[in-house]
């Protein structure tokens, strides 16, 4: 099986695109593997010099070459030692991620997603929950990798599209700020907190001020991972001894 950038398990494939990008997406091993398998080459069709038609046989080319050596390895690949809870659609999606992983599929970067931070009414119950999800998942993931032997080949990064507000709304909840935590985890990551914890007495305009600017984690991560030195438009990115 060629080497695939990324695989998206959730529903949103928009940070993993780009023109040079082989993304595979699919919430679903056996239902992506079913529709690719529908795609199977007739036989002999040709494009007609028509530059459109070229495109899509060659997607439909890729998908046959990714979803045939996906089936290879997804069915040689153990199942994992603990069971995800299949409840909740981030169980799910960790339990095909770690699949992935542990059946050495070629691929960059898988990624999942867990909604619902949008608490702008009655916060508190909710985001404890969210969070108590998130923490369970997460460190069963560890523990799953660590069975398999390949948590120090893994890196784990949570990301949010906005953080929060620091003061509460009149509905018991918060709106949409600019500031927020990234987690990192891994068997190569130096724990602890990497830059200034944020003041809560020293806001702009009601939001916290963020103290390490996300494209440095991004270099930190493209550094220590891939062996690649990329600034993402930061003139002076800040070095993050993360790895």
């Amino acid at each position: 099986m060629e080497r695939v950038d990324s695989i998206v398990i959730d529903t949103n494939s928009l940070p993993m695109m780009g023109p040079e990008l082989r993304t595979i997406v699919m919430q679903d091993a056996e239902n992506f593997l079913r529709q690719a398998n529908a795609l199977k080459d007739a036989g002999g069709m040709k494009d007609g010099g028509n530059p459109a038609l070229r495109h899509l046989l060659a997607v439909r080319q890729e998908i046959n070459a990714a979803a045939k050596g996906l089936a290879d390895k997804l069915r040689a690949a153990a199942a994992p030692k603990e069971t995800y809870g299949q409840d909740l659609l981030l169980g799910r999606q960790l339990d095909l991620a770690t699949r992935v992983v542990t059946a050495q599929v070629p691929v960059v970067a898988v990624k999942v997603a867990l909604g619902g931070f949008d608490t702008h009414a009655n916060q508190v119950q909710p985001h404890e929950r969210l969070l108590g999800f998130l923490a369970a998942n997460l460190a069963m993931l560890r523990r799953n990798l660590i069975a398999a032997n390949l948590w120090n080949d893994v890196l784990v990064m949570t990301y949010s599209e906005f953080g929060r507000r620091v003061r509460q709304n009149a509905s018991g909840g918060t709106d949409h700020g600019t500031a927020a935590p990234l987690f990192v985890m891994g068997g190569g990551v130096k724990g602890g907190l990497h830059g200034a914890y944020p003041s809560l007495a020293d806001l702009a305009d009601g939001d916290l001020k963020h103290t390490v600017d996300f494209r440095s984690v991004f270099a930190a991560v493209a550094q220590g991972c891939w062996g690649q030195q990329r600034d993402f438009g930061l003139r002076q990115p800040q070095r993050l001894s993360l790895l």
